[in-house]
């Protein structure tokens, strides 16, 4: 990577993935410090299920396929049923950060804590750990909030490269 930055569009693309994988999911939610993927259901009806995970968990649904899998579907449990062993929060984080231009999570978390004007705030050390590098508390925060954070990093980063 030519300079010290995670690539703006890198970020866009990997956001509209996570994106359009969340869109299948009727109640999508984040939840920082989930190492999985958790499924939660209340009720019956398709507006009941509920799939919370982590930044780096819902990267690793996003990159699982495409078009993305639908919950409660045979492919979605086949997918669950293979990675249910898996740390996705590592390993998607890890995929993330790779996507980005970075070699390991800790590498784009270390840019975070360097670039507080870039990242937006002074906690984004902590992007994959806690609701703080988002200015929102565990209860207030949302896979929207965080998924526009990222737009505006982006957005931060395209105005000192260009």
């Amino acid at each position: 990577m030519p300079h010290d930055h995670p690539d703006p569009v890198a970020i866009d693309h990997e956001i509209a993935r996570i994106r359009t994988a969340a869109a299948v999911h009727p109640n999508p939610a984040i939840d920082m410090g989930e190492p999985g993927i958790l499924e939660r259901r209340h009720g019956a009806g398709p507006n009941t299920h509920q799939t919370i995970a982590c930044l780096g968990s819902w990267h690793f649904i996003a990159a699982a396929a495409s078009p993305p899998l639908v919950p409660g579907t045979p492919a979605w449990r086949r997918w669950r049923h293979t990675n249910r062993h898996v740390n996705t929060a590592e390993n998607g984080a890890g995929a993330f950060a790779a996507a980005v231009g970075f070699e390991e999570p800790q590498d784009l978390m270390e840019w975070g804590r360097t670039y507080p004007s870039l990242w937006g705030n002074t906690h984004g050390e902590t992007m994959f750990l806690s609701s703080r590098a988002y200015g929102r508390t565990a209860h207030d925060l949302t896979l929207d909030h965080v998924l526009d954070w990222w737009e505006a990093v982006a957005g931060r980063i395209r105005a000192v490269i260009d």
